[in-house]
């Protein structure tokens, strides 16, 4: 991003909010609900004292249940899936990938698959993962969560077209998957696609409105258009939402910085500082020297 030669600049990058997390089930990597059984069973008992154990994050409980489900009936897939998300919860993906290879060797089936694609995806072996969102995609063609893991592997691949194209395809099976168009807002706000990027942010606001995230993504967008009052307006509201985001102090006050208001960015980088974001504290010291 270009500064501009007067004394009152865009200070240095804005710090966009980006949600990594990718699906698998929900809305962050790997925290879904256990899958659902139905039979009354000693392998039943475990599975869902499992489940219990996971919604409280007892993992190490939790994987205990699940292997002795596993024990009961070693060739029923679920109980592998949902070891290897908790696996996956503690970043043990050597062992979550067994899991989902297990289950998969078993009973190939979407859901095996995209949970082993954002296992790929978090060690960042973004190729293997959009093939496993393929293979989940053939076969189930509106699993929304495979079209959706693979349109953020996409973008970490840099390949837009193809990552729009994804997301727009899991708006027409979801509608109103507003984190959809934040996602499609971000790649349009990185290539300087302003207008664009603003009517995604503006359709995922229009179907929640409780998305401090997405205000302050809107926000940076008018920064960089210079429309700082607006942008300001943007920033109050993310951080009425959720006044512990540090990143909204810290582009407010680049904000206010650019509208002559020294003593209002000062406040909002001070704050920053103490909810610890570095970045902050840099600029007091550039700019006020503390």
């Amino acid at each position: 991003m270009k500064n501009i030669k007067i004394k009152y600049v865009i200070l240095i990058k804005l710090l966009f909010i980006f949600f990594v997390g990718i699906i698998a089930g929900s809305t962050s990597a790997f925290s879904q609900k256990p899958l659902i059984l139905n039979e009354k069973s000693e392998y039943e008992i475990h599975y869902k004292n499992g489940e219990a154990f996971f919604k409280k994050k007892d993992y190490q409980n939790a994987i205990k249940e699940f292997s002795n489900a596993i024990e009961h009936e070693p060739k029923v897939t679920a109980a592998y899936l949902n070891r290897g998300i908790v696996y996956a919860e503690m970043k043990d993906f050597e062992s979550a990938m067994k899991d989902f290879n297990k289950a998969i060797e078993l009973k190939p089936q979407p859901e095996a698959y995209n949970l082993r694609g954002t296992s790929y995806l978090e060690q960042k072996e973004t190729e293997k993962a959009i093939e496993d969102f393929n293979k989940a995609i053939e076969l189930d063609k509106n699993f929304e969560d495979a079209y959706f893991n693979r349109g953020f592997a996409n973008t970490e691949l840099k390949k837009f077209d193809d990552a729009i194209s994804d997301y727009k395809y899991v708006l027409k099976i979801n509608p109103k998957l507003f984190e959809a168009y934040n996602r499609i807002g971000l790649i349009y706000a990185g290539l300087d696609s302003f207008e664009l990027a603003l009517d995604n942010f503006d359709k995922s606001l229009q179907i929640n409105t409780k998305q401090p995230n997405v205000y302050i993504n809107r926000a940076n967008v008018k920064v960089k258009q210079q429309k700082f009052q607006e942008a300001i307006q943007d920033f109050n509201k993310a951080i009425a939402l959720n006044p512990k985001m540090a990143t909204a102090y810290y582009n407010r006050g680049i904000a206010k910085f650019n509208t002559k208001d020294d003593q209002g960015a000062k406040n909002d980088w001070g704050t920053a500082k103490k909810l610890g974001l570095k970045q902050a504290e840099d600029l007091l010291i550039k700019y006020f020297g503390k």
